[in-house]
């Protein structure tokens, strides 16, 4: 991974038990000694709190997602608890940030919201374009998981076909729900479509 501005190193971590590459993380924060670290979800929460005295006590800041849809109850809590070792929790939207507080019984001092990159406010609708309008080229960058509805997208691309616009989607991304996605792609009929 590179950044021109950033030097970003990915520690390859694939499972749960992969020792030598959670001692790399370890010995990496130790030698690097940031001022934060960002963990998302349980394991990468109970790391950064777990290795933070190694790399001189920095913040920790999770950063929450979304609502937690695709987990259920027992994971839900474990990953709860995992986020209150943070000493600060970032969240996407108000609606997630005062569910996390009042389920949690967090400090609200200890959470803010950091909204997504786009602000739709700053555009216009556009018009429907003509039907013989070029095809337009969609995109999703994803893992393929339930919660992440890409399957909706499958269907709307199938209405825009019966409407007359021809149009591509790319997928990019891997998870348990690709053979689904595959299958219902080809159900579809928008194999010539979807990449």
């Amino acid at each position: 991974i590179t950044h021109p501005r950033a030097r970003i190193r990915s520690m390859g971590i694939r499972a749960r038990w992969d020792a030598p590459r959670w001692l790399r993380l370890a010995l990496e924060l130790r030698a690097l000694r940031p001022m934060v670290v960002h963990s998302h979800m349980l394991l990468s929460n109970l790391a950064a709190r777990a290795f933070a005295p190694l790399s001189g006590g920095p913040r920790v800041i999770n950063h929450e997602h979304g609502l937690a849809w695709g987990k259920g109850f027992v994971l839900r809590v474990i990953d709860g608890a995992s986020q209150r070792l943070a000493d600060h929790i970032l969240t996407v939207s108000r609606a997630s940030r005062d569910m996390r507080i009042a389920r949690m019984h967090l400090d609200p001092k200890r959470v803010s919201v950091l909204p997504n990159a786009v602000d739709c406010s700053t555009y216009e609708r556009v018009p429907a374009a003509p039907s013989d309008a070029p095809a337009s080229t969609w995109g999703i960058a994803s893992r393929l998981h339930w919660v992440k509805r890409i399957e909706l997208a499958l269907q709307l691309l199938a209405h825009a076909r019966e409407e007359g616009s021809m149009n591509r989607l790319l997928i990019a991304g891997d998870g348990d729900q690709r053979a689904q996605l595959e299958r219902r792609t080809a159900e579809l009929g928008l194999t010539d479509s979807v990449e």
